[in-house]
């Protein structure tokens, strides 16, 4: 059956026959082998011998992860008695909380006696490091002298050094 009217869009061509007949009803639980490219909301649909609804889970963690086969090894035992047998269990004495609080304070005071600063000066290392017998052989960047530290490499040419008799020595010896 052919329409000789004119379509919506104007173009002034004949529209092809159109089919008014309501759709087949197809039983959802019967294997079928239709396709159908639309799904309702709340249908199932069927493409040849699968069921788009059917979940297909997993069966165990080997089937998900990467390290799943052990874990599957791992996981029925990790709750039983084989874990609880490593442990003994013990009475604790309980902590007297102003006591602990008490102790605490008492390390916060500075310790009683002569605090003694620590010379830090910034020097060449060319100067004094490289040619000093207290500097460790390379590659260790340290100095042996009992009291002196290298605290930090500033740049290529200078280190930072605490308590160095050389350095302090020479100072010394300049502001006479």
């Amino acid at each position: 059956m052919t329409d000789d009217t004119s379509d919506a869009s104007g173009d002034g061509g004949d529209r092809s026959e159109i089919d008014t007949s309501e759709p087949e009803e197809v039983d959802p639980e019967s294997p079928g082998t239709k396709s159908d490219t639309t799904e309702p909301t709340g249908t199932s649909m069927t493409y040849g011998d699968v069921d788009a609804t059917e979940s297909q889970t997993p069966e165990s963690a080997s089937e998900t992860s990467p390290m799943g086969d052990l874990a599957d090894e791992l996981s029925p035992g990790s709750d039983g008695a084989e874990v609880q047998a490593l442990f003994d269990e013990m009475d604790v004495a309980t902590l007297d909380g102003e006591r602990v609080w008490a102790q605490l304070e008492a390390a916060d005071d500075p310790p009683t006696g002569e605090i003694h600063e620590r010379e830090i000066r910034d020097i060449d290392k060319r100067r004094y490091c490289h040619q000093c017998v207290h500097f460790a052989d390379p590659p260790a960047v340290r100095c042996e002298h009992e009291g002196t530290s290298i605290l930090e490499l500033v740049d290529v040419q200078t280190v930072k050094v605490a308590n160095c008799p050389v350095v302090l020595e020479e100072e010394s010896i300049e502001d006479r």
